[in-house]
C-alpha cells in the first residue's frame, strides 16, 4: 500500500528518442547497465519501493477469481465445444487432451493480442513511440479501463496457465522452462500493475501472445493431419502457419523485443533518468531479459520442427518437446 508521504521524483531528461541499436550495442550496453543498478547503493532505496507500489488486496482476489473462471471456462468448453470437434474429426483419442488444450489457449490469445495491437498500435501509439512507456509512466496515474482490462484479464489467465500446465496439461521436455515463464510474466504483470507500468505490460504481451496463437494454430493442422498424409489440405496449413510463426518469432520476440523494448526500457530510461533507477528497474528488466533468453532456447525447437517439415512433405509432425509415453511413466 502506497505511503502517504511524498513519493520522491524522478528527474528526467527531455528529448531523448529511440534509436536501434545493433544486437552486440544492446547487450553491451544493457548487461551493465543492470549491473550498475544491482551494485549501486542507493541510501534510500527500499522506501522508494514501498512508496511507489500501489497494492490493494482485493487486487489478489479479483486475480484469483479470474484464474478459476478461465479454468471454468476451460472446462466447459471442452466438454460441450472442442471435444465434440474431435469426435467428429476422428482424430487419435490420444491427442484429445491436446488438441482441446491448444484450441482454448489459441481462441484466448488471440482475442488478447488483436485487443493488444489495438493498444499498442493505435490508443497508445507505444510502437512508433516507445519512449512514451519511460515519458509516459506517472506513479500517480489510475489505470485506465482499457488498462485494468487487460492486466486482470491476462494475469488471471497465466494463474490458469501455470495451474493447468502442472496439474492439466501433458508433461513435455520444456515444461519446467514453460512454468518458469508463466511464472516470470505473472510477476512482471503484477509489478507492472502496482507499479502503475502499464505502457511497458502491454507492449511486453503485444509482442509476445501472436506467437502463441500462431503455434497453437499450426498444431491444430498438424493433428488434423493422418499419418498416411493421404490428407495433404491439412499439413499444407499446418507447414505455412508455421513458416509464418518463425518469421513472426525471429521478428516479435527475438527481434523487436529485445532491439525496440528492451532497449527503451534498460538502456534509454538509465539515460532518461539519469543514470538513477526507478522502483523496480533492476527486477522487471532482469526478468525481461530471462524472457529473451528463454525465446532463444525454444528457437532450438523450432528450427527442429523445421528441419522435420523440410525433410516430410507428408503426415504429421511429431513435436520434440513430447515425452514418450514409455518415458513418462519411467520417470513418474
Amino acid at each position: 500500500m502506497a505511503s502517504s508521504e511524498k513519493e520522491p521524483e524522478f528527474e528526467v531528461t527531455q528529448g531523448i528518442v529511440y534509436y536501434k541499436p545493433s544486437y552486440i550495442e544492446f547487450l553491451t550496453q544493457s548487461i551493465p547497465a543492470l549491473y550498475k543498478a544491482w551494485s549501486e547503493d542507493e541510501s534510500d532505496w527500499v522506501r522508494i519501493q514501498y512508496d511507489f507500489t500501489h497494492f490493494r488486496p482485493i487486487y489478489v482476489v479479483l486475480v484469483v477469481l479470474c484464474g478459476i473462471f478461465w479454468t471454468l471456462l476451460r472446462t466447459y468448453s471442452s466438454k460441450h465445444i472442442f471435444q465434440p470437434f474431435v469426435e467428429k474429426a476422428n482424430l487419435d483419442p490420444k491427442l484429445k487432451k491436446k488438441f482441446t488444450e491448444l484450441c482454448f489457449n489459441m481462441t484466448v490469445g488471440l482475442v488478447a493480442w488483436l485487443y493488444m495491437a489495438y493498444l499498442t498500435l493505435y490508443k497508445y501509439n507505444l510502437f512508433n513511440e516507445p519512449t512514451k512507456i519511460i515519458y509516459g509512466w506517472d506513479n500517480n496515474q489510475v489505470a485506465d479501463y482499457h488498462q485494468s482490462i487487460v492486466y486482470l484479464y491476462q494475469a488471471g489467465f497465466y494463474i490458469h496457465r501455470t495451474y493447468a500446465s502442472w496439474y492439466e496439461d501433458e508433461w513435455r521436455k520444456d515444461s519446467p522452462v514453460l512454468m518458469a515463464h508463466h511464472i516470470f510474466t505473472f510477476m512482471l504483470l503484477s509489478t507492472g500493475y502496482i507499479y502503475r507500468y502499464y505502457y511497458c505490460g502491454i507492449f511486453v504481451l503485444f509482442l509476445h501472445d501472436l506467437n502463441d496463437v500462431l503455434l497453437s494454430l499450426s498444431k491444430i493442422f498438424n493433428y488434423l493431419t493422418n499419418e498416411k498424409g493421404n490428407n495433404n489440405t491439412w499439413a499444407y496449413l499446418s507447414r505455412i502457419t508455421f513458416g509464418i510463426f518463425i518469421i513472426l518469432w525471429y521478428l516479435f520476440r527475438l527481434h523487436w523485443f529485445p532491439l525496440l523494448l528492451l532497449h527503451t526500457t534498460i538502456n534509454l530510461a538509465r539515460t532518461i533518468y539519469k543514470n538513477r533507477a526507478p522502483p523496480m528497474f533492476f527486477f522487471n528488466n532482469t526478468l525481461l531479459m530471462f524472457l529473451f533468453f528463454m525465446h532463444i532456447y525454444w528457437f532450438k525447437f523450432i528450427i527442429s520442427a523445421a528441419f522435420k517439415i523440410i525433410t516430410n512433405a507428408k503426415g504429421p509432425i511429431k513435436d520434440d518437446r513430447d515425452i514418450d509415453q514409455k518415458e513418462d511413466n519411467k520417470e513418474k
